[in-house]
């Protein structure tokens, strides 16, 4: 009795395309190397991202944040920003690429809760003490909508350059308002100088009339 050898079935069109589309996955994997060890504090120019890719959980400082894998304006490239940094200049994309991502947005994509600790971006608005509450800030923190009220006691506890770096900007615009101020009485002068003066040449014109009107008689 003869054996007959069996042939492996000829993999279908679908089979094949799988196949391929997994290693096509695959090696973009393998092609996207690891973020970098540790972000960058000082923010960098973000203009040339085009897109957030992908994102990957950072756990490597105070709070949870994320690395975004991003691509550039230029075709096929490449590169990782961290959160903190693309907070900076491109909020809307970072709030709309965690919209995408899930229902409770950032919160159920990184699995954080509001209580844990986020890292904080600036100061927008600050409200006087009163008799009963001491003085409060309102603070936009990276990756977030909410922009909530915080005692002044929280912020210099653990965000004292927050505080700082307000003040700082409360004086700037102090003093832009000063030189406004200065400009628009520079302006109020010169305008009353030539008023004065057409007023003086109608006076003078009104002399040298009543004189001719004299003559004449």
């Amino acid at each position: 009795m003869t054996e007959e050898k069996r042939k492996s079935p000829a993999a279908s069109p679908s089979t094949q395309g799988s196949a391929t589309k997994g290693l096509e996955t695959a090696v973009t994997k393998q092609a996207r190397p690891n973020p970098p060890a540790t972000r960058t504090v000082v923010p960098q120019d973000n203009s040339d991202v085009r897109c957030i890719d992908a994102y990957v959980r950072d756990t490597s400082g105070e709070a949870v944040s994320a690395w975004f894998w991003c691509e550039l304006s230029s075709p096929q490239s490449f590169v990782w920003r961290h959160e903190t940094s693309l907070w900076h200049d491109r909020k809307k994309l970072v709030l709309a690429y965690w919209k995408r991502q899930h229902k409770n947005k950032r919160y159920g994509a990184l699995g954080v809760e509001w209580t844990e600790p986020h890292y904080p971006h600036r100061i927008i608005d600050e409200q006087e003490p009163g008799r009963i509450w001491q003085r409060q800030y309102k603070v936009e923190w990276v990756g977030c909508e909410e922009t909530p009220w915080l005692a002044e006691a929280v912020l210099v506890k653990h965000h004292k350059d927050l505080i700082r770096a307000w003040d700082e900007e409360k004086r700037e615009r102090a003093e832009d308002d000063d030189d406004d101020d200065d400009d628009d009485g520079e302006e109020e002068e010169e305008e009353e100088g030539e008023e004065g003066s057409e007023e003086d040449g109608k006076e003078d014109q009104h002399e040298v009339d009543d004189g001719d009107e004299e003559e004449d008689d």
